[in-house]
């Protein structure tokens, strides 16, 4: 796409997504050499991969936390940035994918950038991309804004959420202190691999040398492990060199070399909040942090559409949810929660998923299901899901050509004591949640990247 006049660039922000969207014709391209050329030319890394804007501020390197991982992330960001701004410091944060604004995705203090901070780095990406004549993908291009602008807030502390696997992932061009990896599970498996150890290995392309990584699934892969070996990076694994358990209303967690006791229970996954606690010990080397800073950030950490159950209107869980392990994880939440009544299922995926596996934990759980085609790019139609239902031996579904009608239907049938259970997309959960809390229904140009 020939690069615009800078009087011609877009003057707000879902002209700026548009155009980013068109400057590739890929969504996804696995491969660094593009966006790691731009960054460097923009100064916002070294030829190593350092993040540079700290020699030249004349201040202290923030540490740059990546986490990959296939569930999990979005909590584990949720629950450092908590823990970190609690204890004082200055918490960067870029994140993907959102629910309803772009700008939720690039954070300073766990508060959305503005449009105006968002155009003046895209403003100053667009220059020095023509200048090179580099076309991005979205999410390149969306990586180098949110490093543009860590580069000029100076924060303390960046933490950068792998979009995709972890080698290629655009993040993976900044050289992080620690690495996390949470959950790993079978997702992207058309690009990542078929199995937990191929997938595990792609997402340990987020290690560097001789720096800690922490491991959430208890279930270590070994190629994990053997690319830890490799680089003489500490490995850190749940269950091996750190613990916890619940004790009644509260928990515990300990290693090693410490041992906290009476932790307050998170609003996410437990396993989470101990990965979390584990990456906060191995960054207090430069990031100390007091116990009333710790347990007031595990407290307040929270992240919509985890198992989120709202009562008004009416019963609604919603949860974005969109690969099986996440869907069990959903359905042990709706264990110990039986409805009076029936359970309306409003469903809406992407067609790249493995929707009879993401569907079927939840046959058990659901009377009605109201299949919603998504309307964005690799989005399924609702006919493709009624299939993956016919598979499962559910032969009655209704299909509906959007969430939104989905839902409505959903609402207009449901009785006084039944429930509705939204999942299967961040799309489907941000169009149901807009008319269950009455919010305006504007939306933005949809990228496709999730």
């Amino acid at each position: 796409m020939t690069a615009m006049a800078y009087s011609d660039l877009p003057n707000h922000l879902e002209a700026w997504l548009t155009y980013i969207a068109q400057l590739h014709p890929q969504t996804i391209c696995l491969e660094l050499t593009r966006v790691r050329k731009l960054a460097i030319a923009l100064h916002l890394i070294s030829p190593s991969g350092m993040f540079s804007c700290a020699e030249e501020c004349g201040i202290n390197r923030p540490m740059i936390i990546t986490v990959a991982g296939t569930n999990g992330k979005g909590s584990c960001v949720a629950l450092l940035e908590a823990i970190w701004v609690e204890a004082g410091y200055r918490v960067a944060s870029y994140t993907s994918p959102h629910l309803f604004s772009f700008l939720e995705r690039i954070r300073l203090n766990q508060v959305p950038v503005t449009e105006q901070q968002f155009m003046r780095a895209c403003t100053a990406i667009e220059q020095k991309r023509s200048e090179l004549n580099l076309s991005l993908t979205f999410f390149e291009y969306m990586t180098l804004v949110a490093l543009w602008l860590f580069r000029t807030e100076k924060p303390d502390v960046i933490i950068l959420e792998v979009g995709l696997g972890g080698r290629f992932d655009a993040v993976n061009i900044v050289d992080s202190d620690i690495a996390v990896i949470t959950q790993i599970g079978l997702d992207h498996t058309d690009r990542l691999g078929n199995d937990r150890e191929t997938i595990a290995h792609q997402k340990a392309g987020i290690l560097r040398a001789k720096r800690p990584v922490i491991c959430g699934d208890s279930k270590q892969p070994i190629s994990l492990k053997q690319n830890a070996l490799d680089l003489k990076s500490p490995l850190y694994s749940v269950a091996q060199q750190f613990f916890y358990k619940m004790q009644g209303k509260h928990w515990s967690w300990w290693c090693a070399s410490h041992y906290f006791e009476r932790l307050p229970m998170p609003k996410l996954l437990l396993a989470n909040a101990a990965t979390a606690l584990m990456t906060v010990y191995c960054a207090s080397n430069r990031l100390p942090i007091t116990d009333q800073a710790l347990y007031k950030g595990i407290e307040d950490a929270n992240l919509v559409a985890r198992c989120q159950i709202c009562y008004h209107p009416h019963w609604c869980v919603f949860d974005v949810a969109h690969n099986m392990d996440a869907v069990k994880h959903l359905a042990a939440c709706l264990h110990p929660l039986p409805c009076r009544g029936r359970t309306y299922a409003v469903v809406g995926m992407l067609a790249d998923k493995l929707i009879i596996e993401t569907i079927q934990p939840l046959l058990a759980y659901v009377d009605v299901w109201c299949l919603a085609s998504l309307n964005v790019p690799r989005g399924a139609e609702a006919k493709t899901l009624g299939k993956a239902l016919e598979c499962l031996g559910v032969q009655h579904y209704d299909c509906f050509e959007s969430v939104a009608e989905a839902y409505q239907n959903a609402t207009l049938a449901m009785g006084k004591h039944d429930r509705m259970l939204v999942f299967g997309s961040f799309h489907t959960v941000a169009d149901a949640q807009r008319l269950f809390f009455g919010m305006p229904q504007v939306y933005e140009e949809k990228s496709g990247v999730v």
